[in-house]
This record gives structure tokens, C-alpha cells and sequence, in this order.
């Protein structure tokens, strides 16, 4: 990918007619792909300035130009994007992935604000494995700001379960995340001991990954139960007890000896 000097000088020349704008690589990239993956924000500009160009052309991933600009947390480039009325915001990879989704778990708050700011994207799609923006977030800390992000939009479901169904707060468990855990636990309408299909709550995940600080979070709430039993009939206290996680099984107890 050139400087904007020499791509205006390639599109503005005689041959110019000979260029297709829209040329994918063998890997599917177009021009246009090729500036948001890479930042360049006035080629973006001036491709979009084009009124053949093909926003939303997919390389061999299922990626569009905005799919790699909101992985990459490039706002401005997000922006310029968005701005294009021929843009599909929400369009998904192969995977079941969006733009959102793709912010969401990299932990880019600024562009997960714009996405929703611009009023073009659902919030609460889901991807092939049935996961959520807010559910991608949540699983890692380092997108800690992209969850209060996502939480800040009245239309989120805090409790969107996968095809799995584990909650937002159940992937925090699973990722060790402990200020995603802090976050949900403060939100209306989360179940803290909220079961997937195997009766697994976020406290069981939390011992299963030792996760000391999500395990002391989560037993300060009194709807969590300790003695929950997955469909297998395996329970936290359990399962602390057969891994040897002496500290995590110590407070277990103490939580069953104050019911």
C-alpha cells in the first residue's frame, strides 16, 4: 500500500480506466481493506471518495474493511467507514463475528462506542457459537473498559446465554477476569449464579480456573450457592476439594457454615 500521493496519482491518470477499484488479491483484500488494516487513514478517505467503490467486500476470513479497522481499534477509520452510507455494519465473518464483536473482545472501548454511538449496529447479535459483544468482552480483563462500554447501552442483555449457555458472567469466571466479574455483579438483571446446560454456575468456573478473587467476589452475594450441583452432581466445594485448592475450599466453608 502506497502513500495517498501516489494511489491519487494511479487513479487520476490516463490509464486509470484500466485499474479495478475493487480488485481482490488471492486473498480476497481489496485496496480499500488493505488502508483500514493498516491505518491509513487518508487513503481510506480518499477511496471512500469513489463512487464505485465496494465498501463491504469481504476478503478469504469474511473480513470487510471495517471487520479489520475494529480489530485493530482504529476509531478514525472506523468512523470514516461508518460515515459511508453503503456500509453493513453488523456484517458477519464466517465465524459469526461483527465489527462489534471484534472491538468488543480486542478491549477497544473507543471503538465499540462509536460503533454503538452510530445507531448502525445490534448490540445483542450473536455468533455462530452463540456468543455476544458483551459475552467476548467479558472473558478478558484487558477489555474491561469495552464491557462498561457495552453496559452503558440500555439495550444490552446482561444475561444473553450462548449455545453452551454461559452468561457474560460465566465467561468472566472462565477468563480469570475479576474486574468483569466486579463490574456485572453491580448490574441490574445479572443472576450471579446464573447455570449453563451442565448446571455449571460462574462460581464453579471460578474454582474450576482457581480464581481466588472471582471465587471471594462472587460468595459475597447470598444468591450464590456453593453447594449448586452440576448435572454430573459435582459440586464448587467438591471440586476445590478434589484439585487441591485448599485456600478456595477454605473459603467455600466458611460460606456453607454463615447459610
Amino acid at each position: 500500500m502506497g502513500d495517498l500521493v501516489t494511489v491519487t496519482r494511479l487513479l487520476t491518470s490516463t490509464d486509470s480506466h484500466y485499474i479495478d477499484l475493487n480488485y481482490q488479491d488471492k486473498t480476497g483484500t481489496t485496496a480499500l481493506s488493505r488502508a483500514a488494516r493498516m491505518g491509513r487513514t487518508e487513503i481510506v478517505r480518499y477511496l471512500l471518495s469513489w463512487p464505485d467503490i465496494s465498501v463491504n467486500c469481504a476478503d478469504e476470513f469474511g473480513w470487510t474493511p471495517l471487520s479489520w479497522s475494529a480489530r485493530y481499534g482504529d476509531h478514525d477509520v472506523v468512523q470514516l467507514l461508518l460515515a459511508h452510507p453503503h456500509t453493513a455494519a453488523d456484517l458477519a465473518d464466517e465465524t459469526g463475528m461483527t465489527p462489534l464483536m471484534f472491538a468488543s473482545r480486542k478491549g477497544h472501548a473507543e471503538t465499540v462506542r462509536r460503533l454503538l454511538d452510530s445507531n448502525r449496529v445490534d448490540i445483542n447479535l450473536r455468533d455462530n457459537d452463540g456468543r455476544t459483544a458483551l459475552s467476548h468482552a467479558a472473558e478478558n480483563d484487558w477489555a474491561c473498559d469495552a464491557v462498561t462500554a457495552l453496559l452503558r447501552y440500555p439495550t444490552v442483555e446482561v444475561e444473553a446465554k450462548d449455545h453452551s449457555g454461559c452468561s457474560p458472567l460465566s465467561w468472566a469466571a472462565q477468563g480469570t477476569a475479576t474486574t468483569n466479574v466486579q463490574t456485572l455483579l453491580q448490574c441490574s438483571g445479572v443472576n450471579p449464579d446464573s447455570s449453563d446446560y451442565e448446571q455449571r454456575t460462574p462460581l464453579y468456573w471460578a474454582v474450576d480456573w482457581a480464581a481466588v478473587e472471582v471465587v471471594a467476589l462472587l460468595l459475597c452475594d447470598d444468591r450464590v450457592n456453593p453447594e449448586a450441583a452440576t448435572v454430573f452432581g459435582d459440586t464448587p466445594i467438591m471440586l476445590a476439594g478434589v484439585t487441591g485448592k485448599e485456600h478456595i475450599l477454605h473459603l467455600l466453608r466458611e460460606k456453607v457454615n454463615l447459610r
